[in-house]
C-alpha cells in the first residue's frame, strides 16, 4: 500500500515586487527585487542591478573549480560567439527574455539567476537542462531546446518478459 505523498515544495519560482524598500541586501538596486524560492536552499532575495550585464568580468578560470568543468563547458556548451561562461548565461537570458514585453528587463533577471550576482551562491544557482543551456539564442534552426526523449520503454517481469 503506498502513501499519497504531498505536492512537491515549489523550486526556481520567482515573486516580483517594485518596492525599492524591499531591496535590504546592500546590492546595488533600481527598485526592483526578487525572491526566489527553492526546497533545497530556502528563500533568497536579491536586487537587480543595471550594471550587473556589463560588469560581469569572471573568467572561465574564475568560475570553474577544476580543469574538466571546463572543458565539458567549452565541448558542450559553449557556442561559437561565446568567449566565456558570462557570454553563455547573457546567450541563454536574452533566448528566455525573447519572449516577455520587457526584453532588458527580463534579461536581466534570467541573467542574475543564471549567473549567480547578487545571489550570494556562487555560479550557476540555477541552470537551465543541457539541451537547452547548449542551443537557446544560438539561431541554429535544426538545434532542439528539447530536452528529454520519449520512447518505447522496455520493462522485465520476474519471467523476464
Amino acid at each position: 500500500m503506498s502513501q499519497k505523498s504531498s505536492p512537491p515544495p515549489e523550486s526556481s519560482s520567482a515573486d516580483v515586487a517594485t518596492s525599492p524598500q524591499e531591496s535590504t541586501d546592500g546590492h546595488a538596486t533600481n527598485g526592483i527585487s526578487v525572491a526566489t524560492r527553492s526546497a533545497k536552499n530556502g528563500s533568497h532575495q536579491y536586487s537587480l542591478s543595471e550594471s550587473d550585464l556589463t560588469t560581469d568580468d569572471r573568467t572561465n578560470e574564475d568560475i570553474f573549480e577544476t580543469d574538466i568543468s571546463e572543458e565539458v563547458y567549452e565541448q558542450n556548451y559553449q557556442y561559437g560567439t561565446d568567449d566565456r561562461v558570462p557570454d553563455t548565461w547573457y546567450r541563454n537570458a536574452r533566448a528566455m527574455a525573447s519572449v516577455e514585453d520587457d526584453i532588458e528587463l527580463w534579461t536581466q533577471r534570467f541573467y542574475q539567476l543564471l549567473s549567480g550576482k547578487g545571489l550570494d551562491t556562487g555560479p550557476f544557482p540555477f541552470t537551465p537542462g543541457g539541451r537547452i543551456f547548449a542551443n537557446a539564442g544560438t539561431g541554429l534552426g535544426k538545434a532542439t531546446l528539447i530536452n528529454c526523449l520519449a520512447g518505447e520503454t522496455l520493462v522485465l517481469t520476474d519471467q523476464g518478459r
